[in-house]
């Protein structure tokens, strides 16, 4: 995952009814129906993630890829 420093980046998750993104393991804001991330700030290093809950159920999973940036 290498991208150049203020590249526009979009991460995307399914499956779930709500998502939550994480940034070097802190939430970036709340459970929400939005499924995705976008975002132009990531820096050498930076891991995102996602967490997916059904709303109905409250059941909720970490899904498997983290992802580790490289930015040149």
């Amino acid at each position: 995952n290498i991208i150049c420093a203020g590249d526009k980046v979009k991460f995307t998750a399914s499956g779930a009814t709500e998502y939550l993104f994480y940034k070097n393991g802190s939430a970036l804001g709340f459970f929400s129906n939005i499924d995705s991330l976008v975002t132009t700030t990531l820096a050498n290093g930076d891991v995102i993630r996602v967490e997916g809950k059904n709303s109905t159920t409250q059941c909720s999973a970490i899904a498997p890829q983290i992802f580790t940036m490289t930015v040149n």
